[in-house]
Formats: C-alpha cells, structure tokens, sequence
C-alpha cells in the first residue's frame, strides 16, 4: 500500500479515530499532562488506538507514528 492510499484509508476512518481519541483525551489530568513523560504516553496511547481502529477497518494498523503539532490543556 502507498502513502497516498494509507493516508485516504486513515481520512476514511477519521470520526472513528476522532472519537476514540477524544474519549482518550478527556481521560487526561493536568498533572499528568505537565510531565514529558505524561505527554509521551498520550502519544504512544494516541497511537495504539489510532493503530487498533485502522487495523480493525483495514486490516494493517496503517499509521507507524503520530505528530501532534498543538496541544491545549484548559
């Protein structure tokens, strides 16, 4: 599979990885979210889920990493 082809499989896909990564986010605390350490494990959670909802619709987890460019904690 291309990149082309993984990134529309992952656009196809997008509410349901949406959904489980609000219900994820919301999970959080602003103390764990004030550690790298806290980050880096909602990054590698963030990405264990996106990998399970992909390889539930497709098949192949699709997604090897995931970038956040911007993270609000209210």
């Amino acid at each position: 599979m291309t990149g082309t082809e993984a990134a529309a499989a992952v656009k196809a896909n997008d509410p349901l990885i949406r959904n489980q990564l609000v219900a994820l986010f919301t999970q959080q605390t602003s103390e764990a979210m004030s550690t790298v350490e806290g980050k880096q494990k909602l990054r590698q959670e963030a990405l264990k889920q996106t990998q399970q909802v992909m390889n539930d619709e497709t098949g192949k987890p699709m997604v090897e990493d995931l970038l956040f460019n911007n993270l609000i904690i209210q």
